[in-house]
């Protein structure tokens, strides 16, 4: 049976100049085993004087997230949970790239962060 870890990661925010926050975009699950599923927790507020559109890109097949894209009204805030696949060929020290791409008016800003992690032998 394969376990589920919930990480709710030490505070890394991006700060954007557009009044958007993105908060938990940066993850280390330490020692994991294959079969494994982790969830990350990354918050996105919206302190912008304008709706956004949140678009969660996966940067590889082993993440998905249930709320891919949604509309983030003025002064809002809502979680976005990712869940991370540990494959069965994953060996040894691991880092997944993580985006969450958002639209501000006619702006397009993408926010990067890194989830990393240990395949336990």
């Amino acid at each position: 049976m394969a376990a589920t870890l919930l990480v709710l990661a030490a505070v890394t925010d991006h700060f954007g100049f557009d009044g958007v926050i993105v908060r938990n975009l940066n993850a280390d699950f330490g020692e994991v085993h294959r079969g494994n599923k982790m969830t990350q927790v990354v918050r996105v507020m919206n302190y912008s004087f304008h709706p956004i559109t949140v678009l969660f890109v996966p940067t590889c097949g082993c993440m998905v997230s249930d709320d891919g894209s949604y509309v983030l009204g003025v002064f809002q805030s809502r979680d976005l949970p990712i869940t991370y696949s540990v494959g069965a060929t994953t060996n040894g020290l691991a880092a997944r790239d993580v985006a969450v791409t958002y639209r501000v008016g006619t702006s397009v800003r993408r926010v990067q962060g890194k989830v990393r992690f240990t395949v336990a032998q």
